[in-house]
């Protein structure tokens, strides 16, 4: 079986090999586009049929490499959403999908001895041709401050130093939503199916078994139902169950006195360690290659 840290180090490995591969690509484009200047200019200046098929052969060269790079270009992003993906699962398993998308930078307070998330707003579903937009919670026990797990704020703190401007084209400000679109904007994609498409596109598990021994697809729901058996399993204070997961509570005392401090709700998280028993194999992906194929075949 493997956990959750083993499929995310597994993903970083497989992106790290495309940041590589499309690295070594763009290079091999550079050379090519060089040489085939260089082949072009001595065929207009000799115009001789030794140079012409020089010249010839050099473009040749020139398009494969870039369709290579294109194609290396494409997996590097197929490893980075997928990698984004299984890294999300950590803190969708105590959110909704809605607050997950509302989230923005100024509601991470990572500067105390608990980092947390504040949830105060979320994207809604859009009604009656409206588009998505930033509303109130689903409920009053919604409004919640909620631990975050050490996956995702190693996560977290790349994405905030990086990974947004690489996908944005800018750095974010404290207002920007942590899960933004390409320009910078709410979304809210169907998400299940999001992650289901990323997860097939690199072979990785879309199943896991949860800690009742059922076999279950990999949903955000799910995750927040596996979430919450966990909780129970590790003997989790019935409130702070209901609190992390944004549920009123049940209890005479949770009705009527405070919510579970933050670090109580940190212990009870970490009570609960972040596990996925997996059905599928990722199965490594093996990739065309222009020369720099072979020059990994000489470092070996």
């Amino acid at each position: 079986m493997t956990s959750l840290p083993d499929r995310l180090g597994a993903a970083r490995t497989v992106l790290i090999d495309a940041v590589d591969k499309t690295t070594a690509a763009r290079h091999d484009v550079t050379a090519a586009s060089v040489f085939e200047t260089t082949a072009v200019h001595a065929f207009d200046a000799s115009g001789s049929d030794d140079d012409l098929e020089t010249a010839t052969r050099a473009r040749v060269r020139r398009e494969r490499c870039d369709r290579l790079y294109a194609s290396a270009e494409a997996e590097e992003r197929t490893a980075r959403e997928a990698m984004t993906a299984l890294e999300r699962e950590a803190k969708r398993s105590l959110m909704r999908a809605g607050e997950q998308h509302g989230l923005s930078f100024a509601g991470v307070h990572d500067d105390g001895p608990i980092p947390f998330f504040r949830l105060r707003q979320a994207a809604l579903l859009p009604a009656d041709g409206k588009s998505v937009e930033i509303g109130a919670l689903k409920t009053k026990s919604a409004r919640r401050d909620v631990p975050i797990h050490p996956l995702v704020a190693s996560w977290l703190a790349w994405w905030k130093a990086a990974g947004w401007r690489a996908h944005v084209g800018r750095d974010p400000k404290p207002e920007d939503l942590i899960f933004a679109n390409s320009d910078g904007e709410v979304w809210r994609p169907e998400g299940s199916k999001v992650l289901k498409s990323l997860l097939d596109s690199r072979d990785l598990p879309t199943q896991f078994i949860g800690p009742d021994g059922t076999k279950e697809n990999l949903t955000w729901h799910a995750l927040r139902r596996t979430f919450a058996t966990a909780l129970s399993a590790a003997e989790v204070d019935g409130d702070v169950a209901d609190a992390l997961l944004g549920h009123a509570p049940k209890s005479v005392r949770g009705r009527h006195y405070a919510a579970p401090s933050l670090e109580r709700s940190a212990k009870a998280v970490a009570k609960a360690p972040i596990r996925n028993n997996l059905i599928k194999t990722a199965r490594k992906n093996e990739g065309e290659t222009c020369s720099s194929t072979r020059r990994e075949k000489g470092r070996g």
